[in-house]
């Protein structure tokens, strides 16, 4: 009898009028006994299946029924750890160990577990009226799910409903299709989501992927992504630039796509249309595309351009000047962007220059504390000088002959006295008025500049026939 007793203890329990085990020899959290009710029931331990709820870092574990509902869970637990309610956080919202949100008040057999040996998974979440804690994930069919949820878990949701039934293969890829990139398994939703409101992706059979190596100098990353994605994609994915930590407008980028180390082909407009795939039958191994900084040249004299793809900005224009075969002493490379030639040994800051003779360009000096000395291609403004010196100060202005400001759009061509001779100029504070404005009415053409109020009709006459090289007595002034 005593034996009989034993075990009838062993393999039976107590639950409540809701289905849920009771303790009554076990203190709850907050060092309390269970809440007595009116109704309990003896039932077999084998007919229980073991709950793990999560809330606020902490791990509970529960015993009930199958048929027991959510809510009586979620009653018991409020009940159990006292938990009190402000005027904002008025509600809780429930996942299940995919993270999936639960709406309905299900029985607990009806929630996912891995398994009949694990715990049936419960995560709490005491929310504000206000706060977005759910996102929407839609497949063939659709689910809430926490924004903490996992791709991985998104996978394993879409076996368990057999959402690809009709497939062959059960390994697919997450295609986030706004960004072109396979989503990790491990990234959260929130991640993927970023600041977007919503993202479509796709899941993609695993043969129709193709892992391929991307590189920019000798910085490699191996990148899985869809056959069918064209070449010109990789360089429009800021993702790939931000892993291989380049600081370069894909703008001023070309692709290289080395077949093997001896056989490299620089991709041209029409190369970079094709798919990645069209590629995969040319080699033996890995796809490898090589980004490279594509350096455009154009010729001063005749506007022919020239490109030439570089592996890295670490090299000087001299060794520049060398890759297009010129060791001519007396040919410059010029900034584009403000036209001042740069010293043969500076590194590479742009991507895009003129190439100039000697005779194409002029000196100029500017005189302040010190003298500084820049050479300009002829065409290139006074605006250039500006944008060149950018320690020019906003009310600070360059002086000619120290009685006259030039405009920006001043070419430099027009204080040329000869080839050799340098142009001068000062640097003043001092911002002179009036603006004069001359107009060559053969030319159609005209001037502008600002001098001093004591400047005469004399010193204007002379300061533009100077620019225009006109001999003065042929010309006069006359009030427009």
């Amino acid at each position: 009898n005593e034996l009989l007793s034993f075990n009838f203890i062993k393999s039976t329990t107590v639950i409540d009028s809701n289905q849920l085990f009771v303790d009554f020899m076990k203190l709850n959290d907050n060092n309390s006994l269970p809440i007595i009710v009116s109704e309990y029931y003896v039932v077999e331990r084998q007919l229980l299946i073991p709950l793990l709820l999560e809330y606020e870092n902490k791990q509970f574990k529960h015993f009930a029924k199958a048929t027991a509902t959510l809510s009586s869970i979620l009653n018991r637990f409020i009940l159990d750890q006292q938990l009190k309610f402000t005027s904002s956080q008025n509600y809780f919202n429930i996942f299940d160990s995919l993270g999936r949100y639960i709406s309905e008040d299900s029985p607990i057999n009806k929630i996912y577990r891995y398994n009949e040996q694990t715990p049936v998974h419960l995560q709490i979440l005491q929310c504000n009226q206000d706060e977005k804690n759910v996102c929407e994930v839609s497949l063939t069919t659709s689910q809430y799910f926490n924004q903490a949820t996992t791709w991985k878990q998104i996978d394993t949701w879409s076996k368990i409903l057999h959402i690809n039934a009709e497939s062959t293969t059960d390994r697919y890829n997450f295609w986030n299709i706004e960004q072109q990139y396979i989503i990790d398994e491990n990234e959260t939703l929130s991640f993927t989501l970023g600041e977007a409101e919503s993202i479509n992706v796709d899941a993609i059979n695993e043969e129709n992927m193709i892992d391929i190596i991307l590189s920019y100098d000798k910085t490699k990353q191996k990148i899985r992504l869809l056959k069918s994605c064209i070449v010109q994609s990789l360089l429009n994915n800021s993702k790939y630039f931000k892993e291989l930590d380049l600081k370069i407008s894909p703008e001023d980028c070309t692709l290289i796509f080395v077949s093997n180390e001896s056989e490299r082909q620089i991709l041209e407009k029409k190369d970079m249309k094709n798919p990645i795939s069209y590629y995969a039958t040319m080699t033996d191994s890995l796809v490898h595309f090589q980004i490279s900084l594509l350096i455009q040249i154009i010729q001063y004299d005749n506007q022919k351009e020239v490109s030439i793809p570089i592996s890295h900005r670490n090299i000087t224009l001299k060794q520049l000047l060398e890759m297009i075969e010129i060791n001519d002493s007396h040919t410059y490379l010029a900034s584009y962007e403000t036209k001042m030639v740069l010293s043969e040994l500076s590194t590479i800051n742009e991507t895009k220059f003129f190439l100039v003779k000697e005779h194409e360009t002029c000196l100029i000096t500017i005189e302040e504390n010190m003298t500084k000395s820049q050479r300009y291609i002829i065409n290139a403004s006074i605006n250039d000088i500006y944008k060149q010196n950018k320690n020019i100060d906003q009310d600070q202005y360059l002086i000619y002959e120290d009685d006259f400001i030039p405009s920006r759009e001043t070419l430099l061509s027009l204080f040329l006295r000869s080839v050799n001779s340098p142009i001068k100029f000062n640097l003043t504070y001092e911002k002179l008025q009036p603006n004069v404005t001359v107009t060559n009415d053969e030319e159609k053409s005209s001037v502008v500049f600002q001098c001093a109020p004591s400047t005469t009709v004399g010193r204007v006459h002379q300061i533009v026939c100077q620019l225009w090289k006109l001999n003065a007595q042929f010309y006069h002034l006359s009030l427009s």
